[in-house]
Parts: structure tokens; C-alpha cells; sequence
């Protein structure tokens, strides 16, 4: 997938798991045994990696620094084992990088305007905002199957009355 290794850590990994890491790296990339997060922030600002793969709590500090970042640890739509596993990565990491959200992170509010007039734009894909208003309402293009909507459904289900009188319970004696 053109995925450069440029640092590998572990946190609570053996030896084993750093020479695993490091063995999958090129040459030059930064090995760093049980990171604080002083020094992880260092290794991001330093590194500038384009995404992490990490856990929650790293990847939390990497959010705060508009860093976008893959839980690997508890996958976000995985396993990524096998073929399938492959794509779902692939997926998972395309979402990271070009999520919407993290598109308006890289904005300073305090300087520049929110765009309304126009939606987030990815490498492959602009959202309905550029779309003619034609496209937009075509029904042949953009049927709505109702499949995601579960209330309606529910709402439209029979259920027993559960409000006619129930037994009264006998008080011991």
C-alpha cells in the first residue's frame, strides 16, 4: 500500500516485539523503547508522520495535535488479517486521513471561516455540496431503500398491550 514505516514503539512489548518492529522499518526510522508522552509528542512533531497506528491513548495526543491515527489495538473495522483484513486497513486508514472531521481540525477558527458554501474534499470524493441540484434530487441516482432507518420499522411493529390489568400480587401473611 506505499505505507512508510518512520518510528515504531511498544509500550509493554518484549524484545521480541522491538525487534519485530524495528525489522519492518527502513533504514533511518526511530525506534523508541516504552515512550512517555513527551516523547511521543517529540517523535510526531519531529517526524510528521501523515498517520499513526497506535492505541487510545496515544492516539489521543496524537488528535490533539491534528495528527490523524488508527487504533490498531482494538481495530476500527477489523481484524486485519488476510486479504479481507488488507482492505479494511486500507479502508481505515483512507477514513483517518481524509475524515471530515479531521479536515476541519486543521482549520484555526480564530482566523479563518468555517466553508459552508462547499463541502470536505477527499482524493477521490466531493460531497454534495458541488453536486447540481438535479443530481441531488434524482431518485434514479440516490434512492433512499430506508434500510439504515430502524425506528420507522419499529414504530410501525404491533406490540401487545401491556396496560390491561395485571394479576394483583397475594401480600404474605
Amino acid at each position: 500500500m506505499g505505507v512508510e514505516a518512520v518510528s515504531v514503539y511498544t509500550k509493554f512489548g518484549h524484545q521480541g516485539d522491538m525487534e519485530k518492529g524495528i525489522a519492518r522499518c527502513e533504514e533511518g526510522a526511530l525506534a523508541i523503547d516504552d515512550p512517555n508522552e513527551l516523547e511521543s509528542l517529540e517523535a510526531m512533531y519531529t517526524l510528521k508522520p501523515d498517520v499513526i497506528f497506535t492505541g487510545k491513548r496515544p492516539g489521543e495526543v496524537a488528535k490533539k495535535i491534528r495528527v490523524p491515527y488508527l487504533n490498531a489495538h482494538a481495530y476500527h473495522n477489523g481484524p486485519y488479517k488476510g486479504f479481507e483484513g488488507w482492505v479494511r486497513f486500507a479502508r481505515d486508514i483512507y477514513n483517518a486521513i481524509y475524515s471530515p472531521i479531521h479536515q476541519l481540525s486543521m482549520l484555526d477558527i480564530s482566523e479563518q471561516e468555517i466553508p459552508a458554501d462547499r463541502g470536505f474534499a477527499t482524493a477521490r470524493m466531493i460531497s454534495d455540496a458541488t453536486l447540481s441540484e438535479d443530481i441531488r434530487q434524482d431518485p434514479n441516482l440516490r434512492e433512499y431503500t430506508g434500510g439504515f432507518d430502524s425506528v420507522t420499522k419499529l414504530r410501525q411493529r404491533e406490540y401487545p398491550d401491556f396496560s390491561q390489568d395485571k394479576p394483583q400480587r397475594q401480600e404474605a401473611v
